[in-house]
């Protein structure tokens, strides 16, 4: 066992997949804790210092190079994803966002989410990761009145808060 210190840019760009194994609990954060990572992330930006995010606990699959098992802290990698998905749908289209969606979706195949989620949160959490906010804003819109899934308010009010600030 190895233990180190990693940015979510390090955990993202060095792994090509992240699995939520089958154990996991489904995707459970609510208002509060995305507030709080949100300011605590913002808070580092205005102070130019690299936030704490805590511990991330990720065991490597046997025989599959940059594959690994989130074991502790599928709640907040999956938040900073949502957050990142935000940030890429809400930035000028001039902008490049090559070193964005590296974090975000598998080498080459932007079909392929970076995290795979157990059944519970996958449909939605790709749902999320594979529509693009301002071109298919009626169907996200939609979508968010019908559905109460804890992901895509995640992401609506990432969306939102950002295009605030």
């Amino acid at each position: 066992m190895e233990a180190k210190v990693s940015s979510f840019e390090d955990i993202f760009s060095q792994e090509n997949k992240l699995q939520v194994p089958i154990f996991q609990r489904s995707y459970v954060w609510k208002k509060e804790h995305w507030e709080k990572l949100f300011d605590d992330l913002l808070s580092a930006y205005k102070t130019d210092t690299a936030p704490f995010l805590g511990s991330i606990i990720l065991k490597r699959s046997d025989g599959n190079a940059n594959y690994c098992n989130i074991i502790d802290g599928q709640q907040r990698l999956t938040s900073l994803s949502l957050l990142l998905k935000a940030i890429v749908d809400v930035l000028d289209e001039k902008i490049n966002k090559t070193r964005f969606l590296k974090c975000l979706y598998q080498p080459n195949d932007k079909t392929k989410t970076k995290i795979s989620h157990s059944y519970a949160n996958s449909a939605n959490y790709k749902e999320v990761l594979q529509t693009r906010y301002k071109q298919d804003t009626n169907k996200i819109q939609t979508r968010y009145k019908q559905d109460t899934n804890k992901i895509q308010t995640r992401y609506k009010q990432d969306t939102n808060k950002i295009q605030t600030r």
